[in-house]
């Protein structure tokens, strides 16, 4: 009795390890389908970002100058619309706006433009929480995920605002539910200090 008892627990194990392992790689391998609005040029896309900062540091590498809707932080979902509008950009003619296909093309070359000069990631784009300490007067980082002498960009999700930072130190403690330390030089260029703590994405540049 004792021992078909355990055959069925192991059986009922095994059923349940399958399903988590398969929901598992469906997340993984998620791609959504969504409409880009850059200045009134419209085009549709597919993404596997989770959320809209991850679509557009993919894309761009920054977005920091740009206007957002919906906020950066919000996840990704099927037929979503992300409206992008970059004030430093000349606005559409009324006349130009009519003709779908050229708005299109000038989207294109302006997002290839966009792209050229940006730093790309080189690794791949972390999110958690940032604070900061009193260490040096450039701009610095403690990390449990990179080596000495790497360098991050570092992008606060509620601004959009960015800071380069070289790792220089090692931390903080798992514990803490920090991700990363920046020095109080950095923290500053993306948050005022009083924040003490933010949600922000990073990656090796």
């Amino acid at each position: 009795m004792i021992f078909w008892r355990s055959v069925i627990n192991l059986f009922l194990l095994a059923i349940i390890a399958l399903g988590v392992n398969r929901l598992g790689i469906n997340r993984a391998s998620a791609w959504h389908s969504i409409l880009v609005d850059y200045n009134g040029f419209k085009w549709d896309t597919t993404t596997d970002a989770r959320d809209v900062a991850e679509f557009l540091l993919s894309e761009w590498g920054d977005y920091e100058q740009l206007g957002i809707t919906p906020l950066p932080e919000t996840q990704i979902a099927d037929n979503m619309t992300i409206t992008i509008s970059n004030k430093s950009s000349e606005a559409l003619s009324p006349i130009v706006a009519t003709n779908l296909k050229t708005r299109q093309n000038q989207l294109a070359q302006a997002a290839q433009a966009a792209k050229a000069v940006l730093t790309k990631p080189k690794s791949p784009i972390y999110s958690g929480l940032a604070t900061w300490y009193r260490f040096g007067d450039k701009l610095t980082a403690a990390s449990r995920r990179y080596p000495k002498g790497t360098k991050l960009r570092v992008v606060a999700l509620a601004s959009g605002k960015t800071v380069d930072v070289v790792v220089n130190d090692y931390g903080p403690s798992a514990s803490t539910g920090i991700d990363l330390d920046l020095n109080e030089p950095a923290f500053s260029k993306i948050a005022p200090l009083g924040a003490g703590k933010i949600k922000v994405k990073y990656f090796k540049i």
